[in-house]
């Protein structure tokens, strides 16, 4: 879709019209994820293209702005800073959380720690379980859950399952750190993930929104 200046103008142009159509503040790309330095290029295209037809659209209809955001994958140690370090007002900037766990199949239980040797994908739906799911697993399972000071975050061990999270200890000094950023907030994906509003209701001294 964003490879040539026709798809991305068809594409650019459908989303606006739902958008309006439906009464909808703005559009949300969540591209997973451009791999090549090609993607990188056609996705700042995209951006571009999309952010002057957003205007265009707002001056001849005489209608408030469409919102228009994206969610973009970070390989760098510091995921934040290094958009800033390029220009990103840091108020257009929203750090993404997981309610959710990755989980992995170990080759051998007895070596347990963070990076350790992984034969295949653990419980839950392709490797991915729910934070509420994952604290029930660990009850039932009667698993190792230990906090990790290096990555914070969490990981617990049930025999051969290995699953890696946040809870409320881990996510609390990121929220923290995003606060001390000046960033626009954060988000969680997705709220059906929270148990009893566990970490949810962190978000009282600060922005929060859901996915």
């Amino acid at each position: 879709m964003a490879s040539s200046p026709g798809s991305r103008e068809r594409f650019i142009s459908s989303t606006i019209h739902v958008a309006r159509q439906f009464g909808f503040d703005g559009v949300v790309l969540d591209w997973e994820y451009p791999q090549t330095q090609t993607d990188m290029d056609n996705f700042g295209l995209l951006l571009d293209e999309w952010r002057v037809a957003v205007n265009q659209e707002a001056l001849s209809t005489d209608k408030p702005k469409l919102f228009l955001s994206a969610a973009t994958y970070y390989k760098l140690c510091n995921r934040l800073q290094s958009w800033i370090n390029v220009g990103i007002q840091r108020e257009k900037l929203i750090m993404g959380l997981p309610l959710y766990g990755r989980t992995w199949k170990l080759q051998d239980p007895n070596v347990d720690g963070i990076r350790a040797p992984a034969v295949g994908l653990g419980p839950g739906n392709d490797g991915a379980m729910l934070y509420s799911r994952v604290l029930e697993f660990n009850a039932q399972n009667n698993a190792k859950v230990v906090f990790d000071v290096s990555t914070v975050s969490y990981y617990s061990v049930a025999g051969t399952s290995w699953i890696e999270y946040d809870d409320v200890k881990s996510v609390k000094p990121k929220i923290e750190y995003a606060q001390s950023l000046n960033i626009g907030g954060y988000f969680f994906w997705t709220v059906v993930g929270d148990q009893d509003w566990k970490i949810s209701q962190l978000g009282t001294h600060f922005v929060l929104s859901f996915l």
